[in-house]
């Protein structure tokens, strides 16, 4: 009696086995395609990244070259405000030019109301402030410029999720 019942006890755990290998073959394949899938999801989710990060490269170095072209420009524009301090009268002129001079000067003749509305770039304090405030113009230009493109790459960055 004992080795009839050790006989249908191994007999249940063939069979138990057999069926947990079919339960495992069966689920393999649905295993393999949601692994596929969840694959296929990641790979377009780096896809979208790729793109998203080429496209913020891409408005980095357009901001970047805004940037160099604006300090460009005000280094420009401080050296000319330099050289002017230097080579502007303090006063404007209130006559033209002699006949003598204009005959022999290269410089081209200038109006009148442009020498009356020169500044008076003697002066260190008004120059000085002159050229704070044009920074100040210059610096609060390129804080917007970075902000303007800081609110497009984060609207871009978020039409692409």
């Amino acid at each position: 009696a004992q080795a009839v019942s050790q006989e249908i006890l191994r007999e249940y755990k063939r069979a138990s086995v057999s069926q947990v290998e079919h339960k495992v073959k069966g689920l393999e394949p649905e295993l393999k395609s949601a692994n596929e899938k969840e694959l296929e999801k990641y790979r377009q989710l780096y896809l979208a990244e790729l793109e998203n990060r080429m496209s913020l490269e891409s408005q980095l170095n357009l901001a970047n070259e805004r940037l160099a072209a604006v300090s460009t420009e005000l280094q420009l524009e401080q050296q000319h405000q330099s050289s002017l301090l230097g080579s502007v009268p303090a006063r404007p002129v209130d006559g033209p030019p002699s006949d003598e001079s204009s005959s022999t000067s290269l410089e081209p003749e200038r109006s009148l109301t442009r020498r009356r509305n020169l500044r008076n770039f003697s002066d260190p304090s008004t120059s000085m402030s002159d050229l704070f405030r044009m920074r100040k113009k210059l610096e609060n230009n390129i804080a917007r410029e970075l902000k303007e493109a800081a609110i497009e790459l984060e609207s871009k960055s978020y039409r692409l999720l």
